[in-house]
This record gives C-alpha cells, sequence and structure tokens, in this order.
C-alpha cells in the first residue's frame, strides 16, 4: 500500500508532501499552469476534508491527528435545530473557506494536503472500516465558463492518502446589463 511509503518516508530530512519529492519519485511530475488567486472564472471557492466514523468520535479524531476541526458532530446528534433527523455518524471536518484567501482551488487543496500530509501515519490509522474521509469541494462560477484545476503533484498527494475528492459547482447566470448600461 501506497501510503506506508509516505509513513516510512516521514522521518527522512525530506518532506514527503514536498513536490520536490514527488518529482524525485514520478520523473516528469509537475504543475501545468500557474497559480491565478484572482481566477477570473471562479467567484468561490473552498475544500474541506471530511472524516466520517460509526465509532471513532470527533475528539479523538482531533487527538490522533493533533489538528482542531472547523466544524464537527457526534452520532445521535439532530442534524439542525430545524429538522429532528438524528446524524447515523460522528463527522469530523477541516475547511479552507476561512483559512485561504483565493479563488484557485489549488490553494484551498495545497492547504488541506499541508495539514494532513505530516499526519500521514495517523490518518491513515483512522481510515478503517467504519471510518471514510474525501475531500469536498465547492467552487462557483462567475460567468458559467471555466472550472477548477488540479495540479499533477496535488493528484498523486491525493492518490497516495487514497482520498477521493467530490466537487459541487455551481454556475451564475450572467449579469444582465442594467439600464444605464444600455442607455450609454
Amino acid at each position: 500500500m501506497q501510503v506506508s511509503r509516505i509513513s516510512s518516508m516521514s522521518s527522512s530530512s525530506k518532506s514527503p508532501h514536498d513536490d520536490r519529492v514527488l518529482a524525485e519519485m514520478l520523473p516528469g511530475l509537475g504543475r501545468t499552469t500557474e497559480y491565478d488567486d484572482s481566477n477570473p472564472s471562479c467567484s468561490e471557492t473552498f475544500a474541506t476534508l471530511r472524516i466520517t466514523s460509526d465509532a471513532i468520535d470527533p475528539h479523538e479524531i482531533s487527538q490522533r491527528l493533533q489538528l482542531s476541526p472547523s466544524s464537527a458532530y457526534r452520532k445521535g446528534e439532530p442534524i439542525s435545530p430545524r429538522v429532528a433527523t438524528l446524524r447515523d455518524h460522528h463527522g469530523w471536518l477541516l475547511s479552507s473557506e476561512a483559512q485561504v484567501q483565493s479563488q484557485d482551488v489549488r490553494r484551498h487543496l495545497d492547504w488541506l494536503l499541508d495539514q494532513l500530509l505530516p499526519r500521514s501515519p495517523a490518518y491513515s490509522a483512522l481510515i478503517a472500516p467504519g471510518t471514510e474521509a474525501d475531500i469536498f469541494v465547492f467552487w462557483q462560477s462567475r460567468s458559467g465558463q471555466g472550472g477548477p484545476i488540479l495540479s499533477p503533484p496535488q493528484l498523486s498527494k491525493l492518490a497516495l492518502l487514497q482520498l477521493e475528492i467530490i466537487f459541487d459547482v455551481y454556475y451564475s447566470e450572467p449579469e444582465a446589463a442594467s439600464d444605464d448600461d444600455e442607455s450609454s
């Protein structure tokens, strides 16, 4: 399993989540486009690492990862104050939303991966039957054109951690010209 390779490398002088180390491991690996923090095709984006478990509560996940979540919930709690349905699993979420100011989703993913990869042995130990993890990405188009870009190093890191990525994509309607615009 490749996740254990990251675990065994973490004690070396090179960080296993460093793009240079990945480039050495996988020749030809590199970014194909520059990051654009003011991405003109995106009005808003953020990424959230979601860990859900039947048995491991959010406090224990925090202890094992030595990370505080952005939000968490416990099995048996109501889904919301307005809905009486109870949650059927524990949830631990770490979001880039308040941490990264960029309209380039790659910055958000880099931030999450930078939080998680140094803790890969603890993360790998968490992921067992009854516990799942993924990355959920919110991405809103400014004009209905364009889309998120992922870099090859990010894809490699996601694969090494066996993390799926889910995109929740919204397309804004192009703004209609106002009456003032038409008169000019």
